[in-house]
C-alpha cells in the first residue's frame, strides 16, 4: 500500500492476521512494504457503497444507507401477531417475535430471536438486532439495538445505539 495521490478517494478497510515479519520495522506502512515485497499481500477494489465507521454515530448513518434499499423480507419462521402491523421495507428474520398490536413501519430490521413487546412502535431506519428485546409501550426510530440488548417497558428512543 502507497499513498500514490494526496486527497484520493481510495481507502484501507478490513481485518488483518499479520505474521511475525523477518525484519524490523517502525510504521503499518513499512510492514505492509515488507509483505508486499515478499508477495504475500493480496487486495480488491471495493465499487460498492462505503460508510466510514469512525464514530459510534456513523453506525446510525450506516444503518439508514443498508435499509434504504431493502424489500420486505418477512420469515416464515417469525411468530408476527395476528394484530400486529408490518409495513413497507420491514426485515423481519427467523424466530423473530412480534406481539400484539406492535407496529413496525420501515424501513427496519428485525433480527433473529429478537423480540418486540406488545404496543410498541419500531419505525424509521432502526434495526434491533439477534436477541434483542423491546418492553411493551416503546417507540423506537433511527436507532440500533445492539445484539441482546434490551429496552425496558414505556421507553422512547431516537437516534440511539444501545
Amino acid at each position: 500500500l502507497k499513498v500514490v495521490k494526496e486527497s484520493s478517494t481510495l481507502a484501507l478497510g478490513g481485518a488483518y492476521i499479520l505474521p511475525k515479519p523477518k525484519d524490523n520495522f517502525t510504521s503499518l506502512l513499512d510492514y505492509i512494504d515488507l509483505l508486499a515485497s515478499e508477495a504475500k499481500l493480496n487486495y480488491f477494489i471495493w465499487s460498492e457503497n462505503w460508510v466510514d465507521i469512525g464514530y459510534p454515530e456513523d453506525l446510525l448513518f450506516a444503518l439508514e444507507t443498508l435499509l434504504r434499499r431493502k424489500e420486505s423480507v418477512i420469515s416464515d419462521k417469525a411468530e408476527i401477531s395476528k394484530d400486529a402491523i408490518i409495513g413497507k421495507g420491514v426485515i423481519v428474520e427467523d424466530n423473530a417475535i412480534i406481539e400484539d398490536y406492535a407496529i413496525i413501519k420501515g424501513p427496519a430490521y428485525i433480527g433473529k430471536n429478537a423480540y418486540v413487546g406488545s404496543f410498541s412502535l419500531v419505525r424509521d431506519y432502526s434495526s434491533i438486532e439477534e436477541g434483542a428485546k423491546i418492553g411493551a409501550y416503546c417507540e423506537i426510530a433511527h436507532s440500533l439495538i445492539e445484539p441482546f440488548a434490551e429496552v425496558g417497558s414505556k421507553s422512547y428512543l431516537t437516534y440511539s445505539i444501545v
